[in-house]
């Protein structure tokens, strides 16, 4: 709504006012909002960030552009050889189906509407499965406040993630030729690696160091 667009060319002014800064990622695995103020505006980063997680505007402007970003880039994806080589090593180790190796289409891409947006937000953005790390020239407890002020009333809710399937641990050695007309060639080698949480987690994290 109106309200919303007027909130976000707000925070827009607010932010260029007060020489700070909102970054926002999300992955297969996890999404982030980060908001970087001076101590004196902590009020006015919170205010913004509680905004931005709790009552997005997805405004459709902003859709349409990033969609014609994403599908340029879909358009240029076999530009890199590099980009290839780890496209095809995903696929192969993951398969090509998985979270981790699936891509975007033009044509999911071109379909997706601001209600998608909307919808994926209430169904996965909560704060009991949010959390909040802070470092800030103040005490915890002044801290503590502020967080409580914007984001005390945050209600929590069931939140269903859909499942993933186990990653295939057997190895089938094989060799994997993409041909491409480039005076660069990018090469990959590799296999399924331990699963996460294991016991050898940190042995296998210093011998890939050493390594």
């Amino acid at each position: 709504g109106g309200e919303l667009v007027a909130d976000h060319q707000l925070a827009l002014l607010l932010l260029e006012f007060v020489g700070g800064s909102v970054e926002t990622s999300i992955g297969a695995e996890y999404g982030t909002a980060t908001v970087a103020m001076l101590r004196k505006d902590a009020d006015t980063g919170l205010e913004i960030l509680s905004g931005v997680l709790r009552r997005p505007a997805f405004r459709q402007d902003r859709l349409d552009l990033a969609k014609q970003q994403v599908i340029e880039d879909i358009r240029r994806k076999n530009d890199d050889p590099g980009r290839i080589v780890r496209r095809v090593f995903a696929q192969a180790v993951f398969g090509k189906e998985s979270p981790w190796a699936r891509e975007a289409t033009i044509a999911g891409i071109q379909a997706t509407t601001r209600e998608d947006l909307l919808a994926f937000h209430a169904r996965t953005i909560a704060p009991n499965n949010t959390y909040l790390a802070v470092a800030a020239d103040m005490s915890i407890d002044e801290m503590a406040a502020r967080v409580q002020r914007w984001f005390g009333d945050w209600a929590r809710k069931p939140v269903e993630l859909p499942a993933v399937p186990a990653v295939p641990q057997s190895v089938k050695p094989e060799v994997i030729v993409v041909p491409k007309a480039s005076s660069q060639a990018s090469i990959r080698m590799g296999h399924p690696g331990i699963r996460r949480h294991a016991p050898d987690q940190y042995a296998v994290e210093v011998m890939n160091y050493i390594l």
